[in-house]
């Protein structure tokens, strides 16, 4: 290996270390966090519908199941793990990993500048408006998609990288692997459109006359065009099944522009302003930098400026949910200042400085933006697992009271909790999980009160003593 490879070696190895050690800096604490209350509601949801169900949903992808490679994730670890929420935290923090690797390659085969896959890979890595993504399990949707959407993209972006059109095998293995977005969540719908614009903006039709682009249809376009049909069977029957999604007020689109406008700002406050308040004025701001971006000579830019308009489609026009669902739009975002910011750092090229002063320049120049980047993630690092907080150690209360109990209940039993610590369903969720067994019958007074004489029926009574369980039937000695 030659002196220039060699220390070109060092240098991507030491940035790769880098980026590790930031990563690992602010998500390692995320593998202490606890279960959620969207992690007992998804639990109980794949657990009540059973593992059949399951694995033929995520072969019948357009079926209204619920995400179903979120179940593959939580129900196989549930079998081996139970409640302990540890193991699941592993395995996110290694899909975490993973994921800041396809961040780079994503970029790497977009941009061709290993340097500005490297930069995009540290913005992916760790964004403070986006900490529920290292410390709750619960947006494991979000993250799988991510997993899925750009090893589908990566994938092909290596065979249009070396010249290559796919065959209709490599179609098919992207289409498979979009499907597995699909499953995770609705959002990666926008994939074919995503690969119609790289194909648009890196690999135009030479002439639009009707036969060069019927050509450029079937060749360059083919694997986008395949993906649209994947893409309206499942819409299809995610709307016209049973139980649609869309029945649910929190999954129904509202198709205007002040809701396209409310989704921007949160994607700006959540990736740069996290915890404050909204500016509902930068989206003035945001179409005029759009149009300044679209119209400009760089073909990267161009494309993710698209990335982010259209990767927010999905989610734009419903109720505004956690900023985990921006993880999709997220390397578009990081692409575009890594672009701009290793244009400015090259720019130092064109002043009258020896080779050496150039390098120690650009270093300096590197340094400044992302120092203070760095202190702004550090500063706003704790907002999420502040609010994440409080719901965690309840669930992990009642879990360690009914490991503390550890009530013997035969199947086919009926229970009562006559009070518990939360204001929803979690506590069934939670009992559920405990007690593994499709045959007991539940109920939540506070939810669906009983008369005193239902009540006397059961065949276990449970209440909460303020944080204590209290097993009032049979009684216990000692309680």
């Amino acid at each position: 290996m030659n002196p220039t490879r060699r220390r070109d070696a060092w240098i991507q190895l030491i940035c790769a270390a880098a980026i590790l050690g930031y990563f690992c800096y602010f998500a390692i604490p995320g593998l202490s966090a606890r279960f959620t209350g969207d992690d007992m509601m998804n639990l109980d949801l794949y657990w009540l519908h059973g593992p059949w169900a399951l694995i033929r949903a995520v072969f019948f992808f357009f079926s209204t199941y619920y995400r179903p490679m979120a179940g593959v994730f939580y129900m196989s670890i549930f079998h081996f793990a139970g409640l302990n929420p540890l193991p699941y935290r592993i395995v996110v923090f290694v899909i975490l990993l993973a994921n800041i690797w396809l961040a780079y390659r994503f970029a790497t085969l977009l941009t061709g500048s290993r340097a500005i896959g490297g930069l995009t890979a540290f913005f992916t890595s760790y964004q403070a408006g986006l900490g529920d993504v290292t410390c709750n399990s619960g947006v494991i949707y979000d993250i799988l998609c991510f997993t899925f959407y750009f090893s589908a993209f990566v994938y092909y972006l290596r065979l249009r990288v070396r010249g290559q059109i796919p065959g209709w095998q490599q179609t098919a293995a992207f289409l498979a692997i979009y499907i597995c977005a699909l499953d995770s969540k609705e959002m990666a719908v926008s994939l074919p459109v995503m690969v119609l614009v790289y194909e648009l903006i890196f690999h135009a039709p030479a002439r639009y006359t009707l036969r060069s682009v019927i050509q450029w249809t079937v060749r360059e376009g083919r694997a986008a065009f395949a993906g649209a049909i994947v893409t309206v069977v499942f819409i299809a029957g995610k709307l016209l099944g049973d139980d649609p999604l869309t029945k649910v007020d929190a999954y129904r689109p509202v198709f205007t522009l002040h809701n396209y406008a409310e989704t921007v700002t949160r994607l700006y406050d959540g990736l740069f302003r996290p915890g404050y308040p909204r500016a509902p004025q930068l989206f003035i701001a945001a179409i005029f930098l759009a149009i300044a971006i679209l119209t400009s000579p760089s073909r990267r830019l161009r494309y993710c400026c698209l990335h982010i308009a259209i990767t927010l489609l999905p989610i734009a026009f419903i109720p505004a949910r956690g900023t985990s669902c921006f993880y999709v739009v997220l390397p578009g975002v990081a692409i575009a200042v890594a672009t701009i910011l290793w244009s400015t750092i090259q720019a130092v090229r064109r002043l009258p400085f020896e080779w050496q002063e150039q390098r120690v320049l650009q270093g300096t120049l590197l340094v400044l933006v992302l120092i203070p980047w760095i202190r702004f993630t550090e500063a706003n690092k704790g907002f999420v697992q502040t609010w994440l907080a409080s719901d965690q150690s309840k669930i992990w209360s009642v879990i360690e009271e009914l490991r503390r109990v550890n009530p013997r209940i035969p199947p086919g039993s009926s229970i009562v909790f006559l009070s518990d610590p939360f204001e929803d369903w979690t506590t069934e969720f939670i009992s559920h999980l405990w007690f593994r067994d499709h045959s007991l019958r539940m109920w939540l007074n506070q939810k669906t009160p009983l008369s005193q004489q239902d009540v006397a029926t059961m065949d276990y009574i449970f209440k909460f003593d303020g944080p204590k369980l209290v097993q009032v039937k049979p009684a216990r000695s000692g309680d």
